[in-house]
């Protein structure tokens, strides 16, 4: 026997999570100091719920891990409601607990505070945006119920939500004896089929093409996707929401794939491809670019959501890292071990031999910008990508709007943001949640509209002792808006004095005007032990030139 709340406490445990995100509230103050006494994790808060949200979910990525976030019920989980349903959008694992009503309470006949339409309102509306919700309110289901949600998220790569009634906290449960019973199983001999039809098809194929997509760096299956490239001598690119799962150094590289705005060498080995592998890729508008995909459906291959699909047939309860193993270690590929296998013709790129004699360029020379006149968005880009690959290569974090295109032009291995539910308001808590977890200094690239979201969440920094550098694009503008309608006066925003906040808060800031006095004011924030917020500021409609390719497409295809 257990309390529910010491069960919880070694379910985290269980799952190596060494943070919980928390703001607490009335319905959950008692669940909140049985985690505080247990010791066994850190209690991270932030000031609003929405910033929290980021964060935790930023800690899952990092970490290819799970994250758990706890708030209160009403007014604090339905703040979560945005940065969930983005952990669901762009399959980020992040286990969600909430407060609750007591049963006493939720039957004495009152409206209770913080309720919605009616009590259960809230459970209803995560059922909507997790892969499973539970309350907590039987001592014999709560032990079950909390283990099935913990591997859910963990197969699913998909956010989970559980209520726990403020009663419940310390009432026994029963742990039943066949719990760890409780895993999601692979299909084994489903897999063996898959990873040979697949094998079968490449073998047969004269252009194959490796698609990395977000499963792959969730999972954390990166060398092994890696070792498939070698193995297949397979020229490599990444979907938009995949990048980081390949590096960008390896010969077999390409690039990163999103449709018409992708370079041409990376738009030919996609859309020339007579087998495209699609690894852990979701099929989403902004992933593919707006571009559907050319290649006939036979064509494809697609392992994603623990399924493969091959020649219009599906395998279900077939998980990536099942379908590497099967193809690296398996019978199919035992004649690969000697060497390149004779089957695998010629790419529509580069073959095997090409990119060993070739020796495409692991790292491109960057410049230093340098100019006394306004600053352009494309001196700010050849500033970070000088700064990134010739000073230090830090993890990225991009918010929505040019600077997730700014960020998509960065030759970076590490780049975090939200280029399919593309929400703004991300990138400041992520960063917070990814040095807290990973001990890594986060690079910042956001919007001055995105910031005035919840970019006050920076001022916790020297709290917790963080020092993130921070590039904020200040052009007084929602400015990716303003490429569809730039005569709107409506997309037009108030300034804030981000250089006076940054002192404010505990930080330092940088007033920026020139080139000159960006890559001055980078150094110097390199220095710092403190956060740092580069206050750019841009003409109206000076956008990166992805951007605007992305735009004038979006544009002409409308009409």
């Amino acid at each position: 026997m257990a309390t529910l709340s010491q069960f919880l406490v070694s379910e985290i445990k269980r799952n190596g999570i060494k943070q919980l995100f928390g703001i607490p509230g009335d319905f959950v103050l008692d669940l909140f100091a049985r985690f505080d006494e247990s010791g066994e994790f850190e209690i991270v808060r932030l000031s609003h719920e929405p910033g929290l949200g980021f964060a935790a979910q930023a800690s899952a990525r990092c970490t290819k891990n799970l994250a758990v976030c706890c708030v209160t019920y009403g007014v604090g989980a339905l703040n979560t409601i945005n940065p969930i349903a983005c952990a669901y959008a762009e399959k980020v694992p992040v286990v969600l607990i909430s407060g609750g009503p007591g049963k006493k309470e939720g039957e004495s006949g009152l409206l209770l505070h913080h309720q919605a339409k009616s009590l259960r309102s809230q459970l209803h509306i995560f059922q909507e945006l997790t892969e499973v919700s539970f309350i907590l309110d039987n001592p014999n289901e709560a032990a079950r119920n909390i283990r099935r949600a913990f591997n859910s998220a963990k197969a699913s790569l998909r956010p989970v939500y559980l209520e726990v009634p403020r009663d419940m906290v310390d009432v026994n449960i029963s742990i039943p004896a066949d719990l760890d019973n409780e895993v999601i199983k692979d299909d084994i001999f489903l897999t063996k089929e898959a990873a040979k039809e697949i094998t079968t098809k490449i073998f047969n194929s004269k252009k194959p093409t490796l698609m990395i997509g977000v499963e792959v760096e969730r999972q954390n299956l990166t060398s092994k996707a890696i070792e498939i490239a070698e193995r297949y001598n397979l020229p490599v690119v990444t979907s938009f929401l995949g990048r980081g799962g390949f590096p960008i150094d390896h010969p077999n590289y390409l690039g990163c794939y999103c449709g018409f705005i992708s370079p041409q060498e990376v738009k030919s080995a996609v859309d020339e491809s007579d087998c495209l592998i699609m690894c852990g890729v979701l099929l989403t508008d902004t992933n593919m670019g707006y571009d559907l995909l050319k290649i006939p459906e036979q064509l494809r291959i697609h392992c994603v959501n623990r399924a493969a699909s091959i020649n219009k047939r599906t395998f279900e309860n077939v998980t990536l890292e099942g379908l590497f193993n099967e193809m690296l270690h398996g019978n199919r590929v035992e004649s690969l071990k000697g060497g390149k296998d004779s089957r695998i013709q010629k790419r529509t790129t580069f073959t095997h031999e090409d990119l060993i004699r070739i020796k495409k360029p692991t790292k491109p020379v960057f410049q230093i910008p340098s100019s006394s006149k306004q600053i352009k968005v494309s001196q700010v880009v050849d500033g970070l990508n000088w700064f990134l690959n010739e000073v230090e290569q830090l993890p990225v974090v991009v918010d929505t709007g040019d600077v997730l295109f700014a960020g998509y032009e960065l030759y970076a291995n590490e780049v975090y943001g939200t280029p399919f539910y593309a929400t703004m308001g991300f990138a400041v808590p992520s960063a917070i949640g990814i040095q807290i977890s990973t001990k890594k200094r986060p690079l910042v690239l956001v919007g001055d509209g995105a910031f005035q979201m919840t970019g006050h969440e920076i001022s916790w920094a020297p709290f917790y002792e963080l020092n993130p550098i921070i590039v904020v694009f200040n052009n007084s503008a929602w400015e990716m808006l303003k490429g569809f309608k730039g005569d709107a006066q409506y997309n037009d925003i108030v300034s804030w004095p981000f250089e006076t906040l940054a002192n404010a808060w505990g930080g330092k800031g940088y007033k920026v005007t020139n080139a000159n006095h960006f890559i001055e004011s980078l150094l110097d924030a390199h220095k710092q032990k403190y956060f740092t917020i580069l206050d750019v500021e841009l003409e109206k409609g000076d956008i990166t030139r992805t951007l605007k390719t992305f735009t004038d497409q979006i544009i002409k295809g409308r009409k």
